[in-house]
């Protein structure tokens, strides 16, 4: 599930992360039918009026043998049927399982940041674009007018015979993007996914 935040929860970029990352949450849920079909999911995927959380609360906890019995039954899995080998075989590979998690996850959280960073700095080079190209179109309307004693052939930007060198800035600035940000999206799935 994406975490929730307080202050700033209106803000337009947490948002779009937020329902990107609920939709790809609801996506990999909705490949287990036992999870879709779970009573703890109907009441997140339905509520019926009350918040999701005090919906979940409402729910009687499960025993330990009633979590194991679910999960015995989800996964198929017979107790009486595993030797010791297969047992030992199924505990080596979580030992390794996590020990490869113990190393990745430093790795993965290290990745993330870096990447928040560069995605905010390419896109706050790309904003600047923007910003630069309006200022030049801005600066010779007001400024250069004023030099040229108000005859417009000196000028480059707003010139009305010269539409082009404006439309291929507005182009260069619109056309930007920030290839960045899938790939932060990716390493944070990454992490969710572990």
């Amino acid at each position: 599930m994406p975490e929730k935040k307080v202050i700033g929860a209106k803000d337009i970029q947490f948002l779009q992360d937020r329902t990107f990352y609920l939709q790809r949450f609801l996506r990999k849920c909705g490949r287990f039918e036992f999870i879709v079909e779970s009573q703890e999911f109907q009441l997140f995927s339905r509520p019926q009026g009350l918040s999701i959380e005090k919906s979940l609360k409402n729910l009687l906890p499960l025993s330990t043998q009633a979590k194991f019995d679910r999960i015995t039954a989800v996964a198929k899995i017979q107790i009486g049927n595993y030797d010791t080998a297969v047992i030992s075989g199924f505990k080596t590979k979580i030992t390794e399982f996590n020990l490869f998690f113990n190393k990745i996850m430093p790795m993965l959280a290290n990745k993330r940041l870096m990447l928040a960073n560069i995605m905010n700095n390419k896109q706050y080079c790309n904003k600047s674009y923007q910003m630069f190209g309006k200022f030049l179109t801005d600066y010779e309307e007001l400024n250069l007018t004023n030099y040229l004693d108000y005859n417009t052939n000196g000028l480059i930007f707003t010139h009305a015979d010269n539409t082009k060198q404006k439309e291929r800035l507005e182009q260069v600035a619109s056309s930007l993007t920030n290839p960045y940000i899938e790939m932060y999206h990716y390493a944070k799935g990454e992490v969710f996914d572990l």
